[in-house]
């Protein structure tokens, strides 16, 4: 069904996915959320379900999580870059459509307007903005000032996050219950989108799609929008 991928990373080191090939010549990314991986039970049965399908899909380990290699942090520029390595691997595939899911969803949203060959972009119940968390924004604003590595992050995520900026179409789904990224992140990202756009609220399900129902209801929307 699928076949284990190392794609080398700006670093030199190994990015580990699997692909699920068809005749498809669109490869849909999936990218994992905060901490996971790619073997998240719902990204795993989102590709096995997008494969019987008919599409051709690759789910992988950003830098440092799963089996991939690197140090074991939180990098949105990495991981932006690491999805770049992937699209440049993958060259007999005309065009990409990118899946963030959770905190991937503002790193694929970057990705969506910085490279060219990203021809859709859809995310599931996705983290955009970071000054929602009040005071945990501010304390990390905060703590940015003496850790260069934090501002160096903080000032990317200032810098290229536009949504206004996509002019490929794309689709919003989150959960109306989710109890870890409320529903407004999404809202907000979809209202902010100046291009051809559908916006998505499942009346059942939780943030971690920890049901097969929630995911048939996620799978039967991307399928119903790709057509």
């Amino acid at each position: 069904m699928s076949q284990k991928v190392e794609i080398l990373n700006d670093n030199g080191e190994k990015l580990v996915g699997l692909h699920y090939k068809t005749l498809s010549k669109k490869l849909i990314i999936l990218c994992h959320g905060y901490k996971s991986s790619k073997d998240h039970p719902a990204l795993k049965k989102i590709a096995d379900r997008l494969f019987q399908n008919g599409y051709s899909v690759f789910r992988f380990d950003f830098t440092g999580h799963g089996e991939s290699e690197g140090k074991i942090q939180i990098n949105i520029i990495q991981q932006f870059k690491d999805i770049k390595a992937v699209i440049k691997y993958f060259e007999e595939y005309d065009n990409f459509i990118l899946i963030g899911a959770s905190f991937s969803g503002f790193i694929a949203s970057i990705a969506a307007y910085k490279c060219k060959k990203v021809s859709r972009l859809i995310t599931i119940n996705g983290l955009f903005y970071l000054k929602n968390f009040g005071l945990k924004y501010f304390l990390l604003k905060v703590e940015s000032i003496l850790n260069r590595k934090i501002n160096k992050q903080l000032t990317f995520y200032s810098d290229y996050f536009k949504p206004e900026l996509i002019k490929i179409p794309t689709l919003v789904i989150h959960v109306k219950n989710d109890r870890i990224l409320d529903v407004k992140q999404s809202m907000q990202f979809y209202s902010s989108l100046k291009n051809d756009r559908k916006y998505v609220v499942l009346e059942e399900g939780d943030h971690h799609l920890s049901k097969q129902r929630y995911i048939n209801n996620v799978v039967d929307e991307i399928r119903k929008w790709l057509f």
